[in-house]
């Protein structure tokens, strides 16, 4: 079978954030996350609990469940990506991924790939480097023996081959006890600071308004070896529950949560030089959840030694299914090494019959008004300059956490009172948290202590002075953004509404964070954008050719 018919479908069955996508040989075609679909974030319906409570995410986190079960919760995603590209399942070359569970979906089909490999891949086949060091952490990867995991992956890569140099591992009884892991640490903070499961975005936030007034009660629980750090997370929740637990005041929590962050960037910042003294690579690559730190990320990006550093857009375990079909062209089918993932946008386009039905059921309650594309941008670029926020809606949507264009909310940047309006108004969530900046990618460094790019959005650089004067709402409390480079060849409509916008304001930023409603995931489909922008202030979406408004 010749490459251009080798379709290999690669899956992650992890116990949160499952995903399904097809390659065409070494490229990806298409690819969806669980939650997209289900509507339920990360894949786990935790609402009806308090998010709060350790021990509810220690219980799920560890749950066993049937292959049956397993496979009954990836086929949807499956059947998405089959549909999208017209295919049956007896068109797959092979289908490749990785389960946490014990039983396995797949399991007379399927080649399994060790997670934190799988990591790996995702981020060294996905950068396009020809050799790099890779440093994968998260909360935890396979069994190793009884209640032993893998915490963190440190491996060489260097054409089509990834060398393991060290896995290090940690036992658990009860998950906030496992040793070693840095996604179990940084979740000991996220609690700590009064957050709930799978608010380490929101801790990260947070970090920036306080001091690490509490380093040495958790260093002491710490020890930095060659090659390998030692953390009892053990002893640092009972430590810290007993001196820290219950702040209900913001400040205490913020220095809660700075504490942390400090402690997991030395400790991310000592695998990384380790792995540049030990490789004498010029390239980093990254993947596993702690992956989608961007403080941490920028600081590596400055400090560590490393000329480049790529983590994949979708580090966490989302991440898994495109690093199993990476692994799958390269490492068993041979085929030869595709240039760097420069765009994240890898979910099925709906046609124009699609975009008008979805609007032809709304019809009552909006307007529409088709328009030619550089009208389109021409309007879009007039309403933010005019101080309205606008959601956006094109193409497919995107792999991974962060919306990056295709599924996103904006506004113009030039007051910092926008940013307070879409928290409170918009996104309904606390006033601390951070908007990102998209910028045209050939204006980064004016505004941006970064000279590189960053189309995912997962570093957060200093911001220059130009910036924190023109641009304040995506500037935030420690004069960082998240920022995301925009190239015209990755996404082309947004770099010519953002160059629209500019010739208006003088400004090459535009704001941007994601559409979605409140708790839910982003939107998938055009139906989805219509209830968000109906159920929402917003007066203006931009969804495939058309601007919508309300009626009345």
């Amino acid at each position: 079978m010749n490459q251009r018919n080798q379709f290999i479908l690669g899956f992650s069955d992890s116990v949160h954030d499952r995903s399904v996508c097809i390659f065409d040989g070494a490229r990806p075609l298409v690819a969806i996350e669980e939650e997209r679909l289900s509507r339920v974030k990360h894949g786990l319906n935790l609402y009806r609990e308090s998010r709060t409570n350790p021990a509810l995410f220690a219980s799920m986190n560890l749950e066993n469940s049937g292959a049956d079960a397993n496979q009954e919760r990836l086929m949807p995603a499956v059947r998405y990506c089959l549909d999208a590209l017209g295919l049956q399942m007896a068109d797959l070359s092979l289908i490749i991924g990785n389960s946490l569970h014990i039983a396995f979906p797949f399991r007379e089909q399927a080649v399994y790939l060790n997670h934190h490999l799988a990591h790996a891949a995702s981020a060294f086949f996905g950068s396009g480097f020809s050799e790099a060091a890779i440093l994968v952490a998260d909360g935890y990867g396979d069994l190793t023996s009884s209640q032993t995991y893998e915490t963190v992956l440190l491996a060489d890569g260097h054409d089509s081959a990834i060398d393991v140099l060290r896995r290090v591992t940690g036992r658990v009884s009860t998950y906030y006890d496992m040793e070693n892991s840095l996604g179990v640490f940084y979740r000991i903070g996220t609690l700590l600071s009064g957050f709930g499961v799978f608010d380490e975005g929101k801790a990260m936030g947070l970090s920036a308004y306080g001091k690490p007034r509490h380093v040495e009660l958790i260093r002491a629980h710490i020890a930095f070896e060659e090659g390998r750090v030692l953390i009892d997370n053990k002893a640092i929740w009972d430590a810290c529950s007993a001196k820290l637990g219950g702040q209900s005041e913001f400040q205490p929590r913020a220095d809660i949560a700075a504490s942390f962050q400090a402690l997991l960037e030395e400790v991310v910042m000592h695998y990384a030089q380790h792995l540049r003294a030990t490789t004498g690579r010029k390239r980093l690559c990254i993947a596993g959840g702690v992956g989608l730190n961007c403080v941490s990320n920028a600081k590596l990006q400055k400090h560590s030694g490393f000329e480049e550093v790529f983590v994949f857009p979708a580090a966490g375990d989302n991440g898994i299914a495109f690093g199993a079909a990476y692994f799958a062209a390269h490492s068993i089918l041979g085929l030869p090494r595709t240039a760097a993932l420069h765009h994240a946008y890898f979910g099925r386009t709906y046609t124009a019959s699609e975009v008008k039905e979805a609007l032809s059921d709304k019809s009552s309650a909006l307007n529409a008004e088709e328009l030619p594309e550089g009208e389109l941008t021409a309007r879009a670029a007039a309403a933010l300059h005019q101080g309205h926020v606008i959601m956006w809606f094109q193409g497919g949507s995107e792999i991974g956490p962060r919306a990056l264009g295709h599924r996103s909310i904006l506004a113009s940047p030039v007051k910092a009172s926008t940013r307070d309006h879409i928290n409170a108004l918009v996104k309904y969530r606390e006033a601390f948290r951070p908007l990102a900046p998209m910028v045209l990618e050939e204006c980064v460094a004016e505004y941006f202590e970064f000279d590189s790019s960053s189309p995912f959005m997962l570093f957060s650089p200093t911001t220059t002075k130009s910036t924190r004067q023109c641009a304040p709402a995506i500037v935030h409390h420690d004069g960082t953004a998240r920022l995301q480079t925009i190239s015209r060849a990755a996404n082309s409509l947004i770099h010519q509404l953002i160059t629209a916008f500019r010739a208006l304001s003088g400004v090459p930023i535009v704001l941007n964070t994601s559409l979605n409603g409140k708790d839910e995931p982003i939107v998938e489909t055009p139906t989805q954008a219509l209830d968000a922008f109906l159920n929402s202030p917003v007066q203006h979406l931009f969804i495939e050719g058309h601007l919508v408004v309300k009626k009345g």
